[in-house]
C-alpha cells in the first residue's frame, strides 16, 4: 500500500536540553516527559496539522561550556530547528540564549 502525500508530516524539531543521562529529575525522567508532550501535540489535529514535532536531546551537565557545545552541535545539524528548550539553569541558559539570537531561534 502507498501513502499519500496528504499523510505524510513535515518534521519541525526541537533541540532539548538536558542536564543528564541517568535516571531522574534532571535526566531520563526528563527526557521522557518531552516525549509525552511531543506525543500529546502530534496526536492533537488542532495543534500543528500537517506538521510532526520531534525533539533532539542533548546533555548539558550543568555546564556553561557543555551547554554551548550542545547547542552549536544542534544547530550545525542538517534538520533545521524552530526553538530550543534548555538549558535547565540560568548560567547556561543566558550563555544559550545568547547564542539562540543569531539562529533566530526561540530559547
Amino acid at each position: 500500500s502507498s501513502i499519500s502525500a496528504s499523510t505524510v508530516k513535515k518534521p519541525l524539531y526541537l533541540g532539548v536540553m538536558v542536564p543528564f543521562s541517568t535516571r531522574g529529575p534532571s535526566g531520563i525522567d526528563l527526557i521522557e516527559t518531552v516525549k509525552l508532550a511531543l506525543s500529546d501535540i502530534n496526536n492533537n489535529q488542532t495543534i500543528l496539522n500537517g506538521y510532526e514535532l520531534k525533539a533532539e536531546i542533548g546533555f548539558s551537565k550543568f555546564n556553561p561550556a557543555s551547554a554551548i557545545d550542545v547547542f552549536i552541535r544542534m544547530v550545525t545539524r542538517k534538520t533545521i530547528k524552530v526553538g530550543i528548550i534548555g538549558a535547565q539553569n540560568s548560567r547556561s541558559s543566558e550563555y544559550v540564549a545568547s547564542a539562540a539570537k543569531s539562529w533566530n531561534l526561540a530559547q
